[in-house]
C-alpha cells in the first residue's frame, strides 16, 4: 500500500538516501531542509509500509510549476509510484489553477522520458550540457494544463 503525502521533516533521511541512490551528481540533505522554508515548493512522498518509496520535489510560481526532481527508491521502481506521485500534483495544479508544467531529463534517462510523454508532456528543446556527473544535455519537457 502506497499512500501520497506532503513533504514532512520525518521523510528527510529517506528521500535523501534515494537521492543518493539515484542521481550522480545528488542534491545535498540542507538543500531539502530548504524546502520547507520555500513558500514556492510543493513536495509529495510515497510512504509504503518499510518507509519512503519516492518524492516529487516541485516549484510553483505564478501560473507554471517546475518539476525539480522525482525519483523512486531503486527496490520499488515498476510499481507505479512516479505515476502517483504525478497524480498528487496534479491534482494540486488543478486546485490552484496552474497552466503548465516544464521540466528537465537527461536523454539517457529513456523511461523518465516515456513516462513523462506518456503523461502527456512535449519535448520543447535541449539545454546544452546541462548535466555533470555524467555531463549530458537536458531534454526541456513542458505539459499545458489549460
Amino acid at each position: 500500500m502506497i499512500n501520497i503525502v506532503p513533504l514532512s521533516k520525518g521523510h528527510i533521511d529517506g528521500i535523501y538516501e534515494i537521492e543518493l541512490e539515484s542521481f550522480g551528481d545528488p542534491w545535498s540533505r540542507q538543500f531539502f531542509l530548504e524546502l520547507f522554508d520555500n513558500p514556492f515548493s510543493v513536495c509529495y512522498v510515497a510512504e509504503s509500509p518499510a518507509g519512503v518509496a519516492g518524492y516529487l520535489i516541485a516549484h510553483h510560481m505564478l501560473d507554471e510549476i517546475e518539476i525539480y526532481n522525482i525519483a523512486v527508491k531503486p527496490s520499488e521502481r515498476h510499481k507505479k509510484i512516479a505515476t502517483m506521485l504525478f497524480g498528487a500534483i496534479f491534482d494540486y495544479a488543478g486546485a490552484e489553477k496552474a497552466e503548465r508544467f516544464t521540466l528537465e531529463v537527461r536523454p539517457s534517462n529513456a523511461a523518465a522520458i516515456a513516462l513523462y510523454k506518456k503523461l502527456g508532456f512535449k519535448t520543447d528543446g535541449a539545454r546544452k550540457n546541462y548535466y555533470k556527473n555524467p555531463k549530458e544535455d537536458a531534454v526541456l519537457m513542458s505539459l499545458k494544463i489549460l
